[in-house]
């Protein structure tokens, strides 16, 4: 089967997606979690790639970023691979692969569904049973997004930033927001679209980005025909900068 093709757009946000091997633990330890933290800042720093939100759990992570550029995506994503794995594998005598294929990306229109990612990767651990709020989820982006506690590893998205021209009055309109969780539908529509790859935004947004990338971005209700010019485009992955 021809692997789904990656749609980037240098600017525009996207949803990271990526679990271990067979659902197997990935952090095990707080040093692991600062670990990846690290190897974040490390990548972000090399590739320009801006981190608005994140959350390590205990099988795998969820990021929402921006890059400036296809190649930094890739470029910020083997760095973390590169050194988190070597890291694991060491610190456990292990050897082999550590995730379950390649990672998972959606783009993600920042006018209809930024704030809404932004708090379905910070409800997580909630929705997970891990934790009974945010707040008691240390390895999130929450603490900064809604406390107001400064973590380096984060640029504030200016979708984010609007919310209010204060500092404080922003972190209160964020925290307000989680306190009613995201709909069903919504976190089923966010889940299902980092998981097939699809570009999550409203029609108009479909339309800018087949503009861009030279290929329809919304599937029709059947999947459409294999055979066909757009099936063998997407072959090919798609990286439009």
């Amino acid at each position: 089967m021809a692997r789904q093709a990656r749609i980037v757009v240098p600017g525009q946000p996207l949803h990271i997606f990526h679990r271990g091997n067979n659902r197997q633990d990935v952090f095990k330890s707080e040093q692991d979690h600062q670990r990846f933290i690290d190897d974040l800042m490390t990548s972000r720093n090399q590739s320009g790639c801006l981190i608005h939100a994140y959350v390590l759990m205990p099988n795998h992570y969820h990021l929402l970023l921006t890059p400036p550029t296809g190649k930094a995506l890739s470029d910020f994503m083997q760095t973390i691979g590169r050194r988190y794995v070597r890291y694991f594998n060491k610190e456990y005598q292990r050897s082999g692969t550590l995730w379950e294929g390649r990672y998972k990306s959606s783009l993600i229109d920042s006018d209809a569904h930024l704030l809404q990612c932004y708090r379905y990767i910070e409800e997580n651990p909630v929705r997970s049973n891990v934790v009974t709020a945010p707040k008691q989820h240390q390895w999130s982006s929450y603490h900064h997004n809604a406390l107001g506690v400064t973590d380096p590893l984060i640029t504030e998205h200016d979708n984010y930033v609007q919310m209010a021209a204060a500092e404080d009055a922003r972190k209160n309109a964020y925290s307000n927001l989680l306190q009613t969780p995201l709909e069903h539908e919504i976190t089923s529509l966010i889940t299902s679209s980092v998981e097939k790859g699809e570009v999550l935004g409203s029609d108009r947004f479909h339309q800018t980005i087949e503009s861009i990338v030279g290929l329809k971005t919304k599937r029709g209700s059947h999947g459409g025909d294999r055979k066909s010019e757009y099936y063998k485009k997407r072959k090919a992955a798609v990286v439009a900068g």
